[in-house]
């Protein structure tokens, strides 16, 4: 094995984003990432009761129509953040809020 394969968070793309993340700046590859897992984590389904999906400065933001479904949502809150976060990057989404 090389160093690098002993060492993935050291490439370039990685660091470049981690280093985006710590100032706040997010690309739209990043918010495009954040929607795409949103989607695969709650399935096509589900995600397509969303109405509105908004991603700036780590705060994800999904507006949907369905009163059963944001309190589904709101309740696995912590558990989306730290998939998201699990699949994104530590710190990528802060915080998840569900408009109605």
């Amino acid at each position: 094995m090389t160093d690098q394969e002993h060492h993935p968070e050291h490439h370039i793309g990685d660091l470049l984003n981690a280093s985006l993340r710590s100032l706040g700046v997010y690309t739209p590859v990043t918010t495009a990432r954040v929607a795409d897992s949103l989607k695969e984590l709650l399935g096509p389904e589900l995600y397509a009761l969303c109405t509105h999906v908004s991603f700036r400065s780590g705060h994800l933001t999904v507006q949907v129509a369905n009163a059963s479904f944001a309190t589904q949502l709101h309740y696995d809150q912590q558990r989306i953040i730290d998939t998201l976060n699990a699949r994104l990057g530590e710190g990528t989404v802060s915080s998840f809020r569900v408009r109605q």
